[in-house]
């Protein structure tokens, strides 16, 4: 029997646990049905070996970015700062009260 096949049988077997009694009947008929197809007794289909299931994931997320450490409150004034004496002198004058704190 190929794992495709123990597979099926597993997903039959499952449906034995069905609140459903027409499931459950079915799931029987189902099972039964597969035994007699591969010729074998449930005895002997209960005895096979254990077989190891991968399951693969479909999707990882990425891993989130390493957010950039916050910069120190003085080297972050004088980054306003440097940016404000960037600007040119039309600026500063239009927008005085834009100037950062010093």
């Amino acid at each position: 029997m190929t794992p495709a096949d123990r597979a099926k049988l597993a997903r039959i077997l499952g449906m034995l646990g069905s609140e459903f009694e027409g499931e459950r009947a079915s799931a029987a008929l189902q099972a039964e049905a597969f035994r007699k197809r591969h010729a074998m007794t449930w005895e002997e289909m209960l005895a096979l070996p254990a077989v190891e299931v991968v399951v693969k994931p479909v999707w990882t997320p990425e891993p989130e970015p390493e957010p950039e450490p916050a910069p120190k409150p003085a080297a972050a004034r004088q980054s306003e700062q440097a940016k404000w004496d960037a600007r040119p002198a039309w600026y500063r004058e239009v927008y005085p009260g834009w100037a950062p704190v010093r």
